[in-house]
């Protein structure tokens, strides 16, 4: 009973039994009663501050850092740009009609410790785009530039692709070389050793892709973002805008002949 003769409620009481039973503790080594049994909210907490802030410092070590990183796909038309974005985004390998414009997708790896979600340009190979390009691989901190193995005409224009990058944009630019349909070996034209030499003058992250069957479209990407170095992110496409000509479609093939 209280000292007016009214009975106590039971939040007091059981806040003057705790602080009863936790009084039988004082003294005792490496036990903390500071914010205990106060019956305070802003002063209840589970041990002391010195373990909340442990914990929130391993909390934060486990928090993964996230990336956003713009990257653009060049090349000429057909050689399966789009396909190769296709199965890198969803893994699937579609025979789609040949890109007007560009088309636009986001997608999400996790590359060791960190979280990078990559803001993907797939351009059109057509020449009558090609001044558009600009506007697309302006800010950009990685590039894919496309060929097709069976075709040296698409390998020269690569070349010409990239030298147009190193011409134009930061020289920090990561700059990955496919060679795609690689599933068509037999109907190879362009050599592989002379590829291979041009991407290690160019320093571009090179291999031979085939959007059909996936291979290489995963490990390309990831040494991708692997180089791109950490501090360069994408800031709302501040250096480029968006022309969007998605529902524009022809019924040329890009990814097979």
């Amino acid at each position: 009973m209280s000292r007016d003769g009214l009975e106590e409620p039971p939040f007091d009481k059981a806040t003057k039994n705790r602080k009863s039973w936790l009084s039988g503790f004082e003294g005792v080594p490496g036990f903390d009663l500071s914010g205990l049994g106060t019956g305070k909210k802003e002063e209840s907490r589970m041990g002391s501050e010195k373990f909340g802030r442990e914990r929130k410092r391993e909390g934060e070590k486990g928090k993964d850092k996230v990336f956003h990183y713009k990257l653009v796909i060049l090349g000429d038309a057909f050689v399966g740009k789009s396909c190769i974005v296709s199965r890198f985004v969803k893994d699937e390998f579609v025979d789609q009609q040949s890109t007007i414009g560009s088309a636009f997708v986001k997608h999400t790896i996790k590359v060791d410790d960190a979280t990078i979600i990559f803001e993907i340009w797939d351009t059109a190979g057509q020449e009558r785009y090609r001044t558009l390009a600009p506007m697309y691989y302006r800010g950009s901190a990685a590039a894919i530039i496309v060929y097709d193995i069976t075709v040296r005409d698409s390998f020269d224009q690569a070349k010409s692709w990239i030298q147009e990058l190193k011409s134009y944009v930061e020289p920090n630019i990561v700059l990955g070389l496919a060679g795609n349909k690689v599933d068509l070996e037999d109907q190879r034209s362009v050599n592989l050793d002379i590829v291979k030499e041009f991407a290690k003058a160019n320093d571009c992250i090179f291999m031979e892709t085939s959007a059909k069957t996936g291979h290489n479209i995963n490990k390309l990407f990831m040494e991708l973002a692997r180089k791109i170095p950490r501090e360069k992110r994408v800031n709302d496409f501040q250096s480029g805008f968006r022309i969007d000509f998605r529902n524009t479609t022809t019924n040329l093939r890009c990814c097979t002949r």
